[in-house]
């Protein structure tokens, strides 16, 4: 048969996927009356598959596997790939959207777009913000970003700043220095 909502109306597949989303177990009643003398249940399977090759093994016809778009994955498309989580807005459980690390991160995690593993010198949410002891803007999305203070010389063995501020021109630098350092350069 047809799965049917209250109204009459059939179920559209994306309403019976929803609904099938967190599927954890499936309940059979099988006692409607009390006191009940003989109950039986017959005929019931459940059809799983392995997506590796065994030998031998029946091939299951029945099971779905898709061919999802390059932001989702799953045998039904029902996850988010890498790259991408599930925002909160649109239809039935959302879109999965790209994530939004500035160009700094691959990856985040697919519930809350949180990024994983920053690099070029970013940290923060969304690789947002430049490490201590560099300056620049992380949200440009570019890999030189977020450079090293020159406090007193820009290699990291040598900086002594916790942040610094450069000038628009790039020719004024002032240096944040960390605890036991001072000096307009951290060189003292």
């Amino acid at each position: 048969g047809e799965f049917r909502q209250l109204s009459g109306r059939k179920v559209t597949r994306e309403q019976l996927m929803m609904a099938l989303v967190n599927l954890d177990g499936l309940y059979i009643r099988g006692s409607y009356f009390q006191p009940s003398l003989d109950v039986r249940l017959s005929n019931v399977a459940l059809d799983t598959a392995l997506t590796s090759y065994v030998p031998n093994a029946a091939q299951a016809l029945t099971v779905e596997q898709c061919h999802c778009p390059p932001n989702y994955k799953g045998t039904s498309c029902e996850e988010c790939a890498a790259g991408y989580y599930r925002s909160a807005t649109g239809p039935y459980l959302g879109f999965c959207v790209p994530c939004q690390c500035n160009g700094h991160a691959d990856t985040c995690d697919v519930v809350t777009g949180k990024c994983h593993s920053c690099q070029d010198n970013t940290f923060g949410d969304h690789c947002e913000q430049c490490l201590p002891g560099y300056h620049g803007d992380a949200t440009r999305g570019n890999h030189d970003d977020c450079l090293i203070c020159a406090c007193p010389i820009p290699l990291p063995s040598n900086n002594f700043a916790d942040s610094c501020e450069v000038s628009p021109s790039g020719q004024e630098i002032s240096c944040n220095c960390k605890k036991g350092y001072y000096g307009p350069r951290c060189d003292v």
